[in-house]
């Protein structure tokens, strides 16, 4: 998988699936399950490139719900 470098992100307390799950794209932001809650991720950095708005990079196209981080 390619290395992605996170920018700009908070934790909530809302949210479930196996951590690293994309579990929504919304608008401006990602979240990704945790052990307990999730994290919304607003900036990314994929390898090779600059930072993102992770509109962008979910419009560059091969980011959806379901996906798991490191895997």
């Amino acid at each position: 998988g390619e290395e992605i470098k996170i920018f700009d992100s908070r934790l909530s307390v809302d949210g479930s699936g196996s951590p690293g799950e994309i579990i929504e794209i919304s608008g401006d932001q990602l979240s990704v399950a945790c052990s307990e809650g999730s994290i919304q991720i607003l900036r990314v950095r994929p390898q090779g490139q600059g930072k993102l708005s992770t509109s962008e990079w979910v419009e560059a196209g091969g980011v959806e719900t379901g996906i798991r981080f490191g895997s």
